[in-house]
């Protein structure tokens, strides 16, 4: 990502702007330097304002009115497409030194002109800004909002005396460097286009996966758009506009006969579901909660909850999605490992364990659970009736029906039955509307001996602003997600996942009664595992 971006108007073929960029920062022999330009007459205001904004010298025909203590730039030459906002760096080096300049292609679009070192604003910044901005365009709001408070001194600049004139001049330098740097708001822009492009190509993998395209692509080859489209009972023509859009954002080949193919690590990450890389559920992410964005505005003036109902069939697909790659293939191998003695409690076939999962959603850990240790029993407790339905298909696909039993309670009231060996909190404890309460029930539920492991976000130890992508992350899905679900009930302590830091864990499990609270030595970039013990 660059550091600046703004939108370059495009130039018609053959034709070039009112003004050619400078492309070489080279000196002619013989050629005035910028202080041995003589101020011969007076310039048009349309030729100041070009000179001020593009720092370049006027040509020898029009002169200058630049003033004897005016500062006069130095020039540099710009990259194309992009301002120079390195006010102290060494200019680029010229292209002309190195070969010679080639004939503008009809399809090329203008660089930057020449810009200058104005003198440095406090945050060390320069004014720099389009040459002759054409109404209406972005460069024309760069003037507007950069130059404008200062721009009808010009005219009167060069009609008064001298003294005058470096009076006037200094006042309208003042005013323009009293505005914002147009480098942050252009970074700002540039961000929030790219988090749109971002979106609207995540909604197309949405489609992708929803639609079986994926799916048929990598099982049954590449195909045409009609072909695709007769595979996955799809029309034709949005079909060729979605592997169109595919091909362009670089998750598809085609080939000179239109035939389109999955890339490398595509079937990985949106195909294979037990694939440590699968990142399908993201898709759902955004679709869930752009289906609940009305009832979070309304929750927002409020301070009603917002049920994870109100989130659609789409939300159950993307909490399903998301951590069953971790429970397929880290829960046995990586993480119980680190937890040597309950490790050893549950592979105990004399005397089969009775566990716990709470929060189970779709019960992918209960699943793994099981599989792993066939001798054990798996209650697995989730309020959620859609996620519960969809898990006892899954439990039955799997063929661990007998051992594994999900139930519709509230985890937060004393639950159904107890003597647990292990009890699991999956990345659950934070988005409840009584943590405390579902800890202590927890700890009440134990057999003897028995403890709670909690899977928790991997969050920064204090707040800290601005945060890494994990950070930005969790403020984001607390804001739409996790806070309006978890006070979707009356005195709701709801914590969100910005907040589920070590130190807010020790205070919870402490008021829920438990006395041994240890932060175990798994590593994952998510997630953070706490075990505690009455």
């Amino acid at each position: 990502m660059s550091s600046t971006w703004s939108p370059r108007p495009a130039v018609r073929p053959g034709r070039r702007p009112a003004e050619t960029p400078a492309r070489c920062s080279t000196v002619r022999p013989g050629t005035r330097t910028s202080g041995e330009w003589p101020n011969s007459r007076p310039i048009s205001p349309r030729q100041n304002r070009t000179a001020r904004l593009s720092g370049s010298a006027p040509s020898s025909r029009s002169g200058t009115s630049w003033s004897a203590n005016w500062p006069r730039p130095t020039a540099s030459v710009a990259g194309h497409g992009r301002p120079g906002t390195r006010p102290n760096g060494p200019a680029r080096p010229s292209r002309c030194a190195s070969r010679p300049r080639s004939r503008r292609s009809a399809r090329s679009t203008p660089g930057w002109p020449a810009t200058s070192s104005w003198p440095s604003r406090p945050d060390g910044s320069a004014s720099i800004a389009r040459r002759n901005p054409r109404p209406g365009t972005a460069s024309d709001q760069v003037w507007h909002r950069h130059i404008r408070p200062g721009a009808f001194l010009v005219d009167a600049a060069h009609r008064a005396p001298r003294s005058t004139r470096e009076n006037i001049m200094s006042t309208m330098l003042d005013q323009v460097e009293e505005t914002p740097t147009p480098s942050a708001a252009e970074e700002v822009s540039g961000g929030l286009f790219l988090q749109t492009l971002a979106t609207a190509e995540l909604l197309n993998v949405y489609l992708g996966v929803e639609l079986g395209f994926y799916r048929s692509l990598s099982n049954d080859g590449p195909a045409t758009a009609a072909v695709l489209a007769e595979r996955s009972g799809a029309e034709v023509r949005y079909t060729q506009e979605w592997l169109a859009q595919q091909a362009v954002a670089g998750l598809l080949s085609v080939s000179d006969e239109a035939v389109f193919s999955l890339r490398d690590g595509v079937h990985e990450t949106l195909v294979d579901e037990t694939s440590p890389f699968y990142a399908g559920g993201m898709a759902y992410i955004a679709p869930a909660m752009g289906r609940a964005l009305p009832a979070l505005v309304a929750a927002f003036r409020t301070g009603d909850g917002v049920p994870l109902t109100a989130y659609g069939a789409d939300a159950v697909t993307a909490q399903a999605a998301l951590n069953r790659p971790a429970y397929e293939n880290s829960l046995i191998d990586e993480w119980l490992p680190q937890v040597p003695d309950i490790q050893a409690r549950l592979a105990d076939g004399t005397r089969p364990a009775h566990v716990a999962d709470l929060g189970a959603g779709v019960g992918w850990a209960s699943i793994r659970l099981s599989e792993a240790f066939p001798h054990i029993s798996v209650d697995g407790y989730d309020l959620d009736e859609e996620s519960i339905a969809r898990g006892r298909r899954y439990v039955a696909e799997r063929g661990v029906g007998g051992r594994v039993d999900l139930e519709v309670a509230d985890i937060t009231q004393p639950l159904p039955r107890d003597g647990y060996d292990v009890a699991f909190f999956f990345e659950c404890l934070h988005d409840l509307p009584h943590p405390v309460a579902a800890l202590e029930a927890a700890r009440r539920a134990l057999a003897p001996g028995g403890s709670v492991i909690v899977m928790e976000e991997n969050v920064a130890e204090n707040f800290t602003a601005p945060g890494d992508e994990v950070e930005r992350f969790m403020a984001a899905a607390g804001t739409l997600w996790c806070v309006p679900q978890g006070r979707a009930e009356d005195g709701s302590e709801v914590v969100g996942p910005l907040d589920i830091r070590p130190a807010t864990m020790r205070r919870l499990s402490e008021t829920a009664g438990f006395t041994r609270i240890e932060i175990l030595p798994i590593e994952h970039p998510f997630w953070r595992f706490y075990r505690l013990q009455r």
